[in-house]
């Protein structure tokens, strides 16, 4: 199985916010739908079911309060000059102590890279010379805008399902805070 542990954007109004954010900076790039906008916690890939149920125990217990974070600022993955990914900001010190807590367990992660919380907004195959210019420019533009607060109550298991063209999320465990 291909899962994640995940803080779900359920909040219309910033789901709403961050698809004019995405569409601003959109230059034929492959947007996220705003209903599989989420900050990214863990991700793992090739795991068995035992392996699952071990990461719902540590969701379980999760010992924190509901906390607020700021959606804030746009920037890329992995560089301005190599865009693979184009995502809005996340502020909070909370929320690297959830990502500690919900690590928790023994199951080695997929994730490449130190945690960066971030809510995707789409994914690049290229952009073309004539774009990259404009693209950095409203990029530096979009740095510090904010998009608003987003109260984060719970974490969520999703299993990331690849259906030919597309990727359909399917919430395994939900867990309130």
């Amino acid at each position: 199985m291909r899962v994640f542990t995940a803080v779900d954007v359920e909040d219309i109004g910033i789901q709403r916010k961050l698809e004019r954010l995405r569409d601003e900076l959109d230059y034929g790039f492959n947007g996220v739908k705003s209903d599989k906008m989420h900050i990214t916690l863990q991700f793992f890939q090739n795991i068995e079911e035992d392996e699952v149920e071990e990461i719902i125990t540590a969701m379980k217990n999760i010992d924190k309060e509901p906390f607020r974070l700021n959606i804030k600022g746009a920037g890329v993955f992995p560089s301005k000059g190599y865009v693979h990914v184009v995502w809005a900001g996340v502020e909070s010190e909370d929320i690297y102590d959830l990502k500690e807590q919900v690590s928790d367990h023994s199951v080695d992660s997929d994730n490449g890279h130190d945690f960066h919380p971030h809510v995707t907004l789409s994914r690049v195959d290229s952009i073309s010379r004539r774009n990259k210019k404009e693209f950095r420019e409203k990029l530096e533009e979009h740095e510090d805008k904010v998009v608003g607060g987003l109260v984060v109550d719970s974490v969520k298991l999703f299993e990331s399902i690849h259906t030919g063209n597309d990727t359909r999320y399917r919430e395994i465990e939900k867990v309130e805070l």
